[in-house]
């Protein structure tokens, strides 16, 4: 699906460096046919001697030599960007939105001949694990959706949503490889507090994070039943969540998601 196509990246931060590189590195793409566009131009040119892919002077020669253009810069730098390209040559491209609360409607009053794609990928593309959720703007064909959808396929799994979904998505699966990795290194921080090893308290818990996932993804296993089957009655695990429940943690990570919702939302005003 994506052989031949030649893939811009409007933006070189991370997210982009990551799905560049679980693209090249999963063999879905050549690195030869992907190029980046970037303003600063030291950053453009590490990130792309980096990844061994193109580089371009500015946003008109990347849209003249890619089919498909990924958006790929912070939502407060989008409009920019998008008042930008609106009179280059866009006609006819596929442009695919990775900009966190950026709704397809508003780039569609710039780009009003163009198909528009917004993707909420998180950090996992590096590693071809990512969970991409993706809604199609109106108008865009089914040869458009099967490219995005092989783009994302190849860094991990993809789930279609509505538009109205996108800023729940941007906050659990977008955002939530930072809250998990905050929660291991609390769980860090409090196993050297006891008396282990640094290499030994990681290991425990990249193990204990594995074996969970594969117990409620794999096998299915409701969350309750997974924790009643491990916290016996007046054991060490009831003890701890006697201390999460009083704290009211379930609260917390709740309100951690609204903040991000809300914060998703203001960035699309």
């Amino acid at each position: 699906m994506l052989k031949n196509k030649k893939i811009g990246f409007i933006g070189a931060g991370n997210m982009a460096t990551a799905i560049i590189g679980g693209l090249i590195g999963s063999g879905a793409v050549r690195a030869g046919d992907v190029y980046i566009s970037e303003k600063d131009k030291r950053k453009r040119l590490k990130k792309a001697g980096l990844l061994k892919v193109g580089q371009v002077q500015d946003n008109k020669e990347l849209l003249e030599r890619c089919d498909i253009v990924v958006l790929s810069v912070k939502p407060q730098d989008i409009d920019a960007v998008l008042a930008e390209i609106k009179e280059l040559p866009g006609y006819g491209k596929l442009i695919i939105s990775i900009a966190a609360g950026i709704t397809t409607k508003h780039i569609k009053k710039y780009l009003l001949k163009t198909s528009v794609v917004r993707a909420m990928p998180n950090i996992g593309c590096l590693k071809e694990k990512s969970v991409t959720a993706v809604c199609f703007g109106g108008g865009v064909d089914i040869k458009a959706k099967k490219a995005v959808r092989a783009i994302f396929c190849a860094v991990g799994k993809v789930e279609e949503v509505s538009e109205k979904q996108m800023d729940a998505v941007t906050a659990l699966s977008g955002s939530g490889p930072a809250y998990i990795a905050y929660i291991c290194k609390a769980l860090a921080a409090a196993a050297l507090e006891e008396g282990l090893s640094k290499k030994k308290a990681r290991r425990l818990i990249f193990e204990t994070v594995l074996s969970t996932v594969f117990l409620l993804s794999e096998k299915n296993m409701d969350f309750d039943k997974l924790i009643k089957m491990v916290a016996s009655k007046g054991g060490t695990t009831e003890a701890a969540l006697k201390v999460y429940e009083s704290s009211k943690l379930d609260k917390i990570l709740k309100e951690g998601i609204k903040a991000a919702v809300k914060r998703s939302k203001k960035l699309s005003k």
